[in-house]
C-alpha cells in the first residue's frame, strides 16, 4: 500500500513520486476509492508504516537529506525474528537518521523487510526486566517526557 497527495496545481507529493511522474491533475475531477478484500491467512500482527526495506534491500527513492529521530520495525528471514528500533530523542545524542540511513541500519542488524513507523518524536521505549514489577523508559523522548499517542506496539514474552 502506498499513498500520495496531489495539490490543486497538479504537484504530486509522494514517497513513490518517481513512479507517479506521469500522473498530473490538469482540471477539476472527482476521485473514487474502493477497498477490496484480499484473501490472506489469518493475521497475528498488523501495523501501518512507510516501507523502507524490502527483500533485504532499501526501497528505491528513500529520502537521504532530512534527519530525524525515527522508529522502525522489521523482521528477519523467514519472519522468525522481529526488530524494533527507537532512536533516542535526546538533543545531545547523534541519533538522527535519514530514511535511507534507517533502512541501512535495519539491513545491518538483519532485517529483511522494515517500515518507518513515525518521525519518532513521541517514540518511547519502555522495558520491564524479567522478574521486575517496574517499567523504565530506556530512551529520551523529544521534550523529555512521554506524550499521549493514539497507538503503540507492545511485545510481551510468556514463559
Amino acid at each position: 500500500m502506498a499513498g500520495f497527495s496531489v495539490s490543486r496545481d497538479g504537484t504530486t507529493t509522494s514517497p513513490i513520486a518517481l513512479a507517479l511522474q506521469n500522473f498530473m491533475l490538469r482540471e477539476e475531477a472527482s476521485v473514487e476509492r474502493q477497498a477490496t478484500a484480499v484473501q490472506h491467512p489469518p493475521l497475528r500482527f498488523a501495523i501501518g508504516g512507510f516501507p523502507i526495506l524490502r527483500g533485504g534491500k532499501p526501497v528505491h527513492g528513500l529520502d537521504d537529506s532530512a534527519r530525524a529521530v525515527r522508529t522502525s520495525a522489521g523482521y528477519g528471514p523467514g519472519g522468525h525474528l522481529f526488530y524494533l528500533v527507537a532512536l533516542d530523542g535526546d538533543s545531545h545524542a547523534r541519533s538522527r537518521l535519514t530514511l535511507r540511513e534507517l533502512a541501512g541500519l535495519m539491513q545491518k542488524i538483519g532485517s529483511q523487510d522494515a517500515v518507518d513507523l513515525d518521525g519518532g518524536g513521541s517514540s518511547t521505549l519502555v522495558v520491564r526486566n524479567p522478574g521486575s514489577t517496574h517499567v523504565s523508559v530506556r530512551n529520551h523522548p523529544i521534550g523529555g517526557s512521554e506524550r499521549p499517542v493514539a497507538d503503540g506496539v507492545g511485545i510481551f514474552v510468556h514463559r
